[in-house]
């Protein structure tokens, strides 16, 4: 019954949107740990339109490193915001209140 609400998993579809805004719209105040686990929000060019994208994704530690999963909600095709870097790898990442170029 749930299954087709965020693509090819459970949950409302809006949840990813919902989180993403608000998570810009407090500056991170809120957004980081808000579904339990840390998120960061990834800020790529969009491939064909050049566009600034933004993608929350939750992530771990290596060390100093943030490490993301390229993960589709188990679709069979990579999420586009993995295309956008393939294409131009410089971002930007936003980690709760503080700001980084990667």
């Amino acid at each position: 019954m749930l299954n087709g609400w965020m693509g090819k998993s459970t949950g409302p579809a809006f949840v990813p949107r919902l989180h993403r805004r608000l998570y810009q719209r407090t500056g991170g105040r809120l957004g980081h740990g808000i579904i339990g686990v840390p998120a960061l929000l990834l800020h790529t060019k969009g491939r064909r339109s050049g566009l600034r994208r933004t993608a929350a994704l939750v992530y771990g530690r290596d060390g100093s490193a943030y490490v993301v999963a390229a993960s589709n909600y188990g679709g069979d095709h990579d999420p586009v915001w993995l295309g956008n870097i393939r294409v131009d790898p410089r971002v930007q990442l936003q980690v709760a209140r503080r700001h980084l170029e990667a």
